[in-house]
């Protein structure tokens, strides 16, 4: 009933694995997929860990 526009953000490299499969996961619904962006990030050794585990 209409378009519907959705924008997800992600703490996430544009080429990690599991960003890459929920982009495939999304456009093999239909849906299509546009990357607006991406920029570069780092993590402070105590996020790291905190990721890990």
């Amino acid at each position: 009933m209409g378009n519907y526009f959705f924008l997800i953000e992600a703490e996430l490299p544009i080429r990690h694995v599991l960003l890459q499969g929920a982009i495939e996961e999304v456009t093999a619904l239909g849906c299509k997929v546009r990357v607006l962006g991406s920029f570069p990030y780092h993590y402070y050794r105590e996020r790291q860990t905190a990721l890990r585990n």
